[in-house]
């Protein structure tokens, strides 16, 4: 089951499935994750959300934030 990394709950460990045509058009938000190391087939924790639905993810021991407009073009499933 796969769902919108924006839908996911605090506290949820995640897969990222896939990145919707969309987000994969958009080379400085692939060049960002990819910097993070969170690249299809990583696992991560949703460790906040902001109010603003910034995500901050835990990802390999390291914190990444994620925008609401990415969120929703990345899919994932649970780890």
């Amino acid at each position: 089951m796969q769902l919108a990394l924006a839908d996911a709950g605090t506290g949820a460990i995640v897969r990222l499935e896939r990145i919707s045509e969309e987000g994969e058009l958009d080379m400085d938000a692939l060049a960002y994750l990819d910097g993070h190391r969170f690249t299809p087939g990583s696992t991560a924790t949703v460790a906040s959300r902001a109010p603003d639905g910034t995500l901050v993810l835990d990802v390999d021991g390291a914190t990444v934030a994620l925008g609401p407009a990415l969120a929703r073009r990345l899919y994932v499933a649970p780890a």
